[in-house]
């Protein structure tokens, strides 16, 4: 995106020009561009990449799951919402489900070990037992990825 910032200010400068009928239009847009520039790039550095989540990259999770797992017959899940960028980094392996205390138990009583990758909100909402038995193995913004507490 950085690199379009000075033609989407001479591009201004060109329709502010325009719209108040700037005579000597090149020595305006110049101008006008000058400053437009810098104001664009102010505005730029003043967001805070935090708060907008637009990185939903999750392999950095899907490799703590890949080194942690002890089995090959271990199952990773995502809760809620898609998470293409698990289904990439798992080929297609990761199972979604969706939030359900019901569900969890049952992955719970499988003979499994599974992991879940979910938002870290999600943890406040799961019943008290189901909080117990997973444990944050990896968080990556924010998501966490969770590992059945008990060995099996």
């Amino acid at each position: 995106m950085l690199p379009g910032v000075p033609a989407f200010a001479i591009m201004t400068a060109d329709i502010l020009c325009l719209r108040f009928d700037i005579k000597s239009a090149l020595k305006s847009k110049w101008l006008i561009a000058g400053c437009i520039t810098p104001l664009a790039a102010l505005v730029f550095f003043l967001i805070d990449p935090a708060r907008i989540s637009f990185e939903k990259n999750q392999q950095v999770l899907v490799n703590i799951y890949k080194t942690t797992k002890k089995s090959e017959h271990s199952r990773l899940y995502y809760l809620n919402e898609r998470l293409f960028s698990v289904d990439f980094y798992t080929r297609g392996k990761a199972q979604q489900i969706k939030f359900s205390n019901q569900q969890l138990k049952e992955l719970l009583m499988n003979d499994r070990e599974d992991f879940i990758i979910m938002q870290d909100e999600y943890i406040n909402v799961f019943a008290p037992e189901i909080r117990q038995s997973f444990k944050p193995v990896g968080k990556y913004r924010y998501y966490l990825l969770m590992k059945e507490s008990n060995d099996k």
